[in-house]
């Protein structure tokens, strides 16, 4: 697959690289295990995105570098930090200025609208389910 050649994941690791937050060592001895590295929770990060598989798969396409644990706390780290949404931001841009985006006809998730309008999501569907759809907790209550 494209996405796993070595030089897609250099260009793509050059381009987040110098937004991933430098970590603060709060131990305070500083005897804990050693950090591991960026780049390796990157690469499962990458085989994730790209095959959909799990976390735990991911960790063993990647060799078992970094536990899927790790990596999951890696990406939270980085999504406080706003890497992904820079990283969005920078897509959307640079598929803006060499194709150019048409936002003359927006898309719209008409189930989202339907609910929103009060209507069902689809025959079978309750305005129950919608309520669910648009407000998850004000459904998790007793049954009436």
């Amino acid at each position: 697959m494209r996405a796993f050649d070595p030089e897609v994941k250099d260009i793509v690791w050059q381009a987040i690289e110098p937004l991933v937050p430098v970590p603060v060592d709060k131990h305070p001895l500083g005897c804990h295990r050693h950090r591991k590295f960026d780049r390796d929770c990157f690469e499962v990060m990458l085989v994730r995105l790209v095959t959909s598989c799990s976390w735990e798969d991911a960790e063993r396409l990647c060799g078992n570098k970094v536990s899927d644990t790790t990596v999951r706390e890696r990406r939270d780290e980085w999504i406080a930090a706003g890497v992904f949404e820079t990283i969005a931001n920078e897509a959307i841009f640079g598929y803006d200025r060499i194709i150019g985006l048409d936002l003359s006809e927006p898309v719209a998730n008409i189930y989202a609208a339907r609910c929103m309008l009060g209507g069902s999501v689809s025959r079978r569907s309750s305005s129950r389910a919608c309520a669910a759809h648009m407000n998850p907790s004000a459904t998790s209550g007793s049954r009436s």
